[in-house]
């Protein structure tokens, strides 16, 4: 029957070697873990350093993923909010089966003066890859010194953390903006 392992349930359990980091991974009031099982249609439940995934086995397979990519951010130091979760469960989504997108994140990493800048979808990650500069500001701007060719690019343009109709729309008039500026011309009425 086609699908079928899709939707075999699964229990999985995952341990966490450092019981400190537990609380920020799991959020305030369980809230991260609440997300994930909402989106990811799993269930979750701790002891100690062990977590228990119930659900169907792509699904189990993904929320493992998300939260060994969330635990690997603490253990480096970083935080997880919300947006991080949210992120982790797209790249998780969209990652190869038994792959957890974390090493296509940890590749596009952007460091910061305050922190580390990380994807929160497979597409984020290859905009951040690109070497053209118009396509990594899609996700992120970057800061080169005062008054540099990029600080300059940077005041006519916007990244952009959500891709949908308005933020396309928004940045094509940007780049429209920024052309006539550097080719001094003016739109011509048709």
């Amino acid at each position: 029957m086609p699908g079928a392992a899709a939707s075999t349930a699964e229990k999985v359990v995952t341990n966490f070697s450092d019981n400190s980091l537990l609380p920020e991974l799991f959020g305030k009031h369980d809230s991260n873990l609440a997300l994930i099982e909402k989106r990811l249609g799993v269930t979750l439940s701790s002891r100690g350093n062990k977590m228990s995934i119930a659900g169907p086995s792509v699904s189990a397979g993904a929320a493992r993923a998300v939260l060994q990519s969330l635990y690997n951010r603490l253990e480096r130091g970083q935080t997880v909010e919300t947006g991080d979760v949210e992120g982790a469960i797209r790249l998780a989504e969209s990652s190869e089966p038994g792959g957890s997108g974390d090493d296509a994140a940890q590749q596009a990493v952007i460091r910061t003066r305050k922190r580390l800048i990380t994807p929160r979808s497979a597409k984020q990650s290859e905009y951040r890859k690109s070497n053209n500069y118009l396509t990594r500001s899609l996700v992120e701007l970057t800061t080169v010194g005062h008054n540099t060719s990029i600080s300059r690019i940077n005041e006519k343009l916007e990244s952009f953390p959500a891709w949908n109709a308005a933020s396309i729309d928004k940045r094509h008039g940007l780049l429209m903006a920024l052309a006539r500026d550097v080719w001094k011309s003016t739109p011509i009425g048709v």
